[in-house]
């Protein structure tokens, strides 16, 4: 009744310290969003942090990290796919 999880790995779909999206990942995100836009399950993405040892300013800490690469899956599939949120 909950769903389905999938995951995807850091590694494969941003570069360490970053939440920019490879070019290489987009193929697997799109399968994902084509599978999603047909689905009215309600969707959660979790993002997660990688072992980069300097974050930088844009990210100073692992968390911030972490959300900012869920709110870039989350912003692509909403351009990409025009997935709704909810609100």
């Amino acid at each position: 009744p909950e769903g389905v999880r999938v995951s995807l790995s850091a590694q494969t779909l941003f570069t360490p310290g970053s939440a920019k999206i490879q070019a290489e990942a987009l193929k697997a995100l799109d399968v994902v969003g084509d599978i999603i836009k047909k689905s009215s399950k309600r969707i959660q993405v979790e993002g997660h942090t990688d072992n980069a040892e300097e974050l930088g300013e844009v990210f100073p800490s692992s968390w911030e990290l972490a959300a900012g690469r869920a709110a870039t899956i989350v912003r692509y599939m909403i351009k990409r796919h025009k997935i709704e949120p909810a609100l």
